[in-house]
């Protein structure tokens, strides 16, 4: 039964799904019909109640055991559709139980006031004491008390609904906004600005409902709107200030006026909406409130760390004798000794309460955080290694050995702020942040604020090459140099003679390169041209995969663009192990017999590489790891996967791979990349985008032990590789006043 379906429906009976989807059914309140709805979790803002009323929108469709249905694309609680349905609702409501209301008071209190209009009126009005000639007061009040917020939701929902308010924004309107909601957006509708991501759709829709409330054009609030959806956008970006004629030439955009722009900045400024600041060359600045607190919270934490005194219970001396003669069993049991620069940095390490050590790939790093941990439990101090990503975490723990000792930062939070006892803060711990130029500030804040009371030291270990965060703001790229820092430049030969290095040296100092054409060379840096099409692309790196097997890495996870992640994936899936060749027609066919989990829009299938974009603390599996499916089987009515991971082996419930928001991963993003190694990789550069910069391309280059290959354009590489790295592009407010 084909055809859409749009009524308001109160629902009868309520089934829901694990991850906040639901089904559910009710009767039309136009028809009285029966009506059955299926909604994603992408749709709802919450789960529906019985008794409540609820506007619906979908496509009808037929099931053989339940009949027609409605796959809903949109659907909201909205209010009743007649004063009439008052008593239906109280009745049937899990919200109205528990506290002697029952059927027969209902029907009484409705007599008794004389209409539901004038029932629903003392409700709206708290006027409780109205009903205590009907109802007990105690009763009257808690009727009241549980009527209000669900008749603010109500009103809500209606309101968002009717001006096409996405159902995620409405989920954090409705978390925030529960009293008066709706008189409160009337009266700044501009303030939802607050309740989403930023974009241009978001600012129009804004100002569509401005426009039907007849806001003037001058007014106060659009004004602000307009600076604050500046630096929302500008945020997003990555900034966390904007200067002043960028940001009025943002804004003159968006009110349409230049003198409505001018008068903006002082207004937004005046209710203190934002802030300014000078820079460090004198220019002024514009940033959010909620930025400027959090990077003024960081200076303070970073000044504080920097000029506390050393509470160490040995001697400068005593702590270098340990040094030096970790350094003696080191030469005995490698064969080679650490280098002058790799013992300064350890050194430094307990010599100062922050420190930085850089240096790129080969130089040492992980050599050194190894030792510092080594060195620390010497002395009597407990390390903790953290990395950003699961991966990162992973390939830590493994070359120092430390599995207790190792987490995510997040992890190492979320341990600190339960108090476990996995991470003890007592005397003098030693906190080593590993791949630190991807933190970003509002984490670097809520890490050291946790640790403010305590005597540890801060080691941030990295290379200001790499990444910058995929959050707002800069940290560790601000912080090398100017406090204490040691940088690791002496190479071991394997890696100073490899071509990747050598072609890594070039990238960092943004000298472009020609690459030669590849012809089935297994070691070394190569180039695949394509065109910037999706078929062009996915074809070359079809031909690459079946004569070399590698891990594919592009800038981009947005469908938006060709080499996307997603596209990527389905087609390598295909390809590779979903398919057979037909001998007929020559051409790659599903195999419609094998064993899948169904995630959403993602299909798993034995052999698969699979990538972990939740953390689990529970399961031990974090944003980052990686993993290939060994089996796919049905327990007990219920999907399951053997995944292995660098760990083991581990048994995931369909349910287990939602929360850890199992993907596949015959490409990656190479944010995703960064803390990996791979034997060989293919990094996507085909598609113009300011994702494809200097750091980017350095970072996907060095994941790769023997061979990388990029698959795209020489033109748009060398682009990339001169123009500036997107850390020295962002615009910041962070400036700890601290020198080593």
């Amino acid at each position: 039964m084909a055809g859409m379906t749009r009524t308001t429906m109160q629902v009868t009976s309520v089934h829901v799904g694990t991850f906040g989807g639901a089904i559910f059914g009710g009767k039309d309140s136009k028809t009285n019909k029966r009506i059955r709805c299926i909604a994603s979790y992408k749709i709802l803002t919450r789960s529906p109640q019985i008794g409540e009323f609820w506007y619906i929108e979908g496509v009808n469709s037929k099931h053989e055991e339940y009949g027609v249905q409605i796959r809903l694309s949109k659907c909201s609680i909205t209010e009743l559709p007649s004063p009439s349905y008052l008593s239906s609702l109280l009745v049937n409501h899990p919200m109205f139980r528990g506290f002697g209301l029952g059927k027969r008071k209902i029907g009484k209190l409705i007599k008794d006031v004389g209409t539901e209009i004038e029932l629903i009126k003392l409700l709206d009005g708290e006027k409780y004491l109205h009903l205590a000639d009907s109802i007990a007061e105690p009763i009257a009040k808690e009727l009241c008390n549980r009527w209000l917020p669900l008749q603010n939701e109500m009103q809500l929902a209606k309101f968002l609904t009717e001006h096409n308010i996405s159902p995620y924004m409405s989920k954090q309107i409705s978390k925030i906004c529960r009293e008066n909601a709706v008189n409160r957006i009337k009266s700044n509708p501009y303030a939802l600005l607050a309740f989403a991501p930023t974009t241009p759709k978001l600012w129009r829709t804004i100002e569509a409902i401005a426009e039907k409330l007849e806001i003037p054009k001058g007014a106060p609030q659009r004004l602000v709107g307009a600076v604050e959806h500046s630096l929302y956008t500008s945020l997003r970006s990555g900034d966390t200030a904007m200067g002043n004629e960028e940001l009025l030439g943002h804004v003159e955009k968006l009110l349409g006026s230049k003198t409505y722009a001018q008068a903006s900045i002082p207004e937004a400024c005046r209710i203190k909406a934002i802030c300014s600041f000078k820079a460090l060359d004198g220019s002024l600045m514009f940033q959010t409130i909620g930025a400027a607190v959090i990077e003024s919270s960081l200076e303070k934490l970073v000044s504080d760390l920097v000029q506390a005194p050393l509470q160490l219970s040995l001697t400068a001396s005593q702590t270098i004798q340990v040094i030096e003669k970790y350094s003696a069993d080191f030469k005995k049991s490698q064969g080679y000794p650490l280098t002058d620069e790799q013992l300064s940095a350890i050194e430094m390490v307990f010599d100062k309460r922050l420190s930085v050590i850089t240096g790129y790939g080969g130089t040492g790093k992980t050599t050194v955080l190894k030792a510092v941990a080594d060195v620390a439990e010497k002395l009597g101090f407990q390390p903790y290694l953290t990395a950003l990503a699961g991966k990162a975490k992973d390939r830590i723990e493994q070359a120092t050995g430390r599995s207790n000792e190792s987490f995510t930062i997040h992890g190492f939070i979320k341990q600190i702020e339960e108090n476990s006892d996995n991470v003890k803060l007592t005397g003098t711990p030693i906190i080593i942040i590993d791949e630190a130029s991807m933190v970003d500030i509002a984490l670097a804040n809520k890490l050291m604020s946790l640790l403010s009371s305590t005597n540890f030291h801060l080691v941030l270990v990295g290379d200001p090459a790499q990444l910058s965060p995929v959050g707002f703001g800069l940290f560790f790229h601000v912080l090398v140099g100017k406090v204490h820092t040691k940088k690791l430049t002496k190479v071991h030969r394997q890696t100073a003679d490899s071509p990747i290095h050598q072609m890594a040296m070039k990238v960092r100092k943004g000298e472009s390169f020609p690459l030669p054409q590849w012809e089935g060379q297994n070691h070394g840096v190569y180039i695949v041209e394509c065109r910037p099409e999706q078929k062009d692309i996915i074809k070359k790196l079809t031909d690459v995969m079946k004569k070399q097997r590698c891990q594919i890495i592009t800038p981009h996870a947005s469908t938006k663009a060709a080499d996307n992640t997603s596209a990527i994936n389905n087609a390598m899936q295909f390809v590779f192990n979903s398919s057979k060749v037909n001998t007929e027609t020559g051409l790659y066919e599903f195999e419609q017999s094998r064993p899948v989990v169904r995630l959403g829009d993602t299909v798993l299938m034995q052999n698969d590489p699979v990538i972990v974009t939740a953390n689990n603390f529970e399961l031990g599996l974090y944003n980052g790891n990686t993993g290939v499916i060994e089996e796919i089987l049905n327990q007990d009515g219920h999907d399951c996967v053997y995944i292995r991971f660098d760990d083991g082996l581990k048994l995931l419930t369909k349910d287990n791979c939602f929360e850890l928001g199992i993907e596949l991963a015959y490409a990656i993003t190479i944010h995703k990349s960064q803390g990996s190694e791979y034997d060989a990789i293919i990094v996507c550069c085909a598609v113009p985008s300011k994702l494809l910069e200097r750091s980017m391309v350095y970072t996907a280059l060095t994941r790769s032990k023997t061979l990388t290959l990029f698959v795209g354009s020489n033109v748009l590489l060398d682009n990339a590789v001169e123009g500036l790295p997107r850390a020295s592009t962002i615009n910041h407010g962070f400036l700890p006043h601290v020198c080593c």
